[in-house]
């Protein structure tokens, strides 16, 4: 491995472990919700390993009483950039 990957790929691990260590989540999703990948406490927050979160749909692993405001607060941050406040962090089982 380059010394560049090395420091990208020390970095991710760097930032997975501070996510983890948070309970935090950093997750990539598609416009339409479909969840690309996920760092950091994944597997406490969903359950499942990253990699069996990925290409599931964001709404299927909400509770639906949170459906609505995360919605909202999605919707916020993908029109300004910015983000309107957490995003709920109630999840299906």
């Amino acid at each position: 491995m380059g010394d560049s990957k090395k420091a990208a790929h020390d970095a991710l691990a760097m930032v997975d472990r501070v996510l983890k260590a948070s309970g935090q989540v950093i997750w990539t999703a598609t416009d339409d919700g479909t969840i690309l990948d996920g760092r950091g406490a994944v597997d406490e927050i969903f359950g499942a390993p990253a990699s069996e979160v990925a290409g599931r749909s964001m709404v299927e692993m909400i509770a639906p009483e949170e459906l609505e405001r995360t919605a909202a607060a999605l919707s916020e941050l993908i029109s300004t950039g910015e983000p309107a406040g957490k995003v709920p962090r109630t999840l299906r089982n």
